[in-house]
């Protein structure tokens, strides 16, 4: 059963001969359906949400900091990239 589903999952009749660029949302408990996009398409790239990661920083923050905190993180993940948000880390 498990090679007939790799097999109905396979990307090669899609993307044979093009650069396939494909989005998709899974929440952090979709382990499984995350190891079949890893295993289908081997140079996937994950991205944390940004709201899961903005609130698991702000649990380390103390509430008289939160407001404070919260607008000068902003400022780094609304960068236009790397370069620019890393200008704006101040340590």
């Amino acid at each position: 059963m498990a090679n007939k589903k790799k097999e109905v999952f396979s990307p090669k009749p899609m993307t044979e001969g093009k650069k396939a660029v494909i989005q998709g949302l899974l929440d952090e408990y979709d382990i499984q359906s995350a190891e079949a996009i890893q295993a289908a398409f081997p140079n996937t790239e994950h991205q944390r949400c940004i709201v899961h990661m903005v609130r698991n920083t702000l649990k380390y923050v103390a509430n008289k900091d939160m407001k404070a905190f919260a607008r000068d993180l902003k400022t780094i993940y609304t960068a236009a990239d790397e370069k620019a948000a890393l200008k704006r880390l101040v340590i």
